[in-house]
């Protein structure tokens, strides 16, 4: 009995690792992000509320983006909801990793495609999803003009951020409401 006990124990420190690998973030490229995306904004986050998808099996995040700019695809509305899997409704919390947690008032650029989960609020609001999940956003530090996501570091937001996208799109920055990083840095 021992020995099988200790073979369970050795066993476990040899297979575990090997679990946790299986939720590793595989870095996508910025080019493959935005190639693939058929909605690339800028925006900030305005609201989040959770809610059970219709099945009750689920929690989702929706989170509400004021829209500033669009680099690539078309928005006819100032605001959009993107929805993340995992959130917390009354005391049922549900967490999905990697998944990605956006918080209120944060500002930077989304990577998304078409959402297909009901929320059953907000009819007049399109509803999208992050593309590369956790890498859909690059998130904005305004105050030193940075952004980043999992595995980027832009030192410029406008010189080498938006010139990257746009690099890639070969389209022009439409601008939904007025809004500049540089207004938000103190002189």
């Amino acid at each position: 009995m021992n020995k099988l006990l200790f073979s369970l124990y050795i066993l476990s420190f040899i297979t575990v690792p090997f679990l946790g690998h299986s939720q590793e973030l595989v870095p996508v490229t910025l080019n493959t992000r935005v190639s693939n995306s058929p909605l690339i904004v800028e925006g900030q986050v305005t609201s989040k509320r959770s809610f059970w998808d219709d099945n009750h099996s689920n929690i989702y995040t929706a989170s509400k983006v004021k829209v500033f700019k669009v680099f690539k695809g078309t928005v006819n509305t100032e605001f959009i909801e993107i929805i993340t899997p995992g959130g917390t409704v009354g005391l049922q919390k549900e967490v999905v990793h990697p998944s990605l947690e956006l918080n209120k008032d944060e500002v930077g650029i989304f990577m998304l495609h078409e959402n297909l989960i009901s929320t059953k609020k907000n009819p007049n609001i399109p509803l999208y999803k992050p593309y590369a999940s956790v890498q859909g956003f690059v998130k904005y530090d305004l105050l030193k003009n940075k952004a980043s996501s999992a595995f980027d570091q832009f030192n410029n937001i406008e010189q080498l951020l938006y010139s990257s996208i746009t690099a890639i799109t070969r389209e022009s920055i439409t601008e939904v409401s007025p809004f500049s990083s540089f207004s938000w840095r103190s002189p």
